[in-house]
């Protein structure tokens, strides 16, 4: 399995995008075998049967209420669970589609703020771990309950 690696930040080979692009991101993913870590705002997924050719550390920020993206997220955490790309999808509770965008009436602070983190903390590798998850992450909302799962 591979690690996010220290100092992935700044590289020329580290892809951050949002909005219309994070499926472009899923799709360069899958076509750029120089990529080293992406980070996609709720893109949808590539081609199911492109996820083997990632090499890339991919980390996804995915809103509970956009079912029209977020649906999809199983078939891909089955995907990537099948190769070895270090991974982390993860669903921020009570938001919609763009909750990331502080000019739309979607953006949710509390959200955007912990999205921003958590996308930080991939790219510099400070989790506790020093890598990601094989899984998907399900934010806690308010009071510690679990916004929901995509287990099924």
């Amino acid at each position: 399995m591979s690690t996010c690696r220290p100092g992935l930040r700044g590289l020329r080979t580290h892809r951050h995008e949002r909005v219309l692009f994070g499926g472009i991101t899923w799709q360069a993913a899958t076509e750029l075998a120089g990529l080293k870590a992406t980070a996609a705002f709720y893109g949808p997924a590539p081609d199911l049967d492109k996820v083997p050719a990632i090499k890339a550390a991919v980390f996804g920020v995915y809103a509970e209420r956009d079912r029209r993206i977020t649906g999809a997220m199983p078939g891909l955490r089955d995907a990537l669970d099948a190769t070895t790309v270090t991974h982390q999808l993860t669903v921020y509770p009570g938001v919609d589609h763009a909750f990331h965008n502080d000019t739309g009436g979607r953006y949710n602070e509390t959200q955007a703020t912990a999205a921003w983190k958590d996308t930080l903390a991939c790219s510099d590798s400070t989790s506790e771990t020093g890598h990601l998850k094989r899984d998907v992450m399900i934010r806690r909302g308010a009071g510690g309950a679990a916004a929901g799962s995509l287990e099924g």
